[in-house]
């Protein structure tokens, strides 16, 4: 079974690989990153748009690689409240050949107010971690969640959590998928 992921970010083909190979530990995958639009902003903000990020990466892939079977969607967003506080959480999309969509959400956890200032200023997560925590490439490593846990937690372990949650109608396709 051939796996598209709408990211050529190894955190998250890596994490759609993990949780593929222990949901479904009898068969044979393989995995292609895709660089996949999200037809968002760089830095999602909101449930709504990170969900919409994460359904447009895997509907393009699915354009782009029309013969493979599964094509995913994978998104990081913000979450602000009213008091200016701001988490992160991650949508991921799993859609197969015929179209079928099962959706999964990551954990949320909040960000230090110093970071909360850089993405209110503008700046994509990421970026605003590397500031503040004096990083190079931090999305690519554990984020924003590996960096506050000391990497007990990391942006992968986020990434497969959200995939395990899409992958429940597919492990369960007489429940879900009549």
């Amino acid at each position: 079974m051939k796996v598209i992921v709408g990211s050529q970010n190894p955190v998250k083909v890596r994490a759609v690989q993990t949780a593929f190979e222990k949901m479904f530990p009898e068969m044979t995958f393989t995995f292609e990153g895709c660089a996949a639009a999200s037809g968002v902003s760089d830095q999602p903000m909101g449930m709504e748009e990170t969900l919409q990020g994460a359904l447009n990466r895997a509907e393009d892939c699915r354009r782009a690689y029309p013969d493979a079977d599964y094509f995913c969607g994978l998104e990081s967003g913000i979450i602000e409240e009213s008091d200016g506080s701001m988490a992160t959480t991650a949508w991921v999309v799993v859609m197969n050949r015929e179209g079928y969509v099962g959706k999964g959400m990551s954990s949320l956890h909040y960000i230090p107010p110093q970071v909360a200032a850089l993405v209110q200023q503008g700046h994509e997560l990421g970026t605003a971690d590397d500031a503040v925590f004096k990083q190079q490439n931090s999305k690519q490593g554990g984020g924003n969640i590996g960096i506050l846990t000391k990497g007990v937690y990391t942006r992968t372990d986020k990434m497969v959590e959200a995939t395990y949650c899409a992958l429940v109608a597919y492990r369960n396709p007489d429940l879900y998928l009549k």
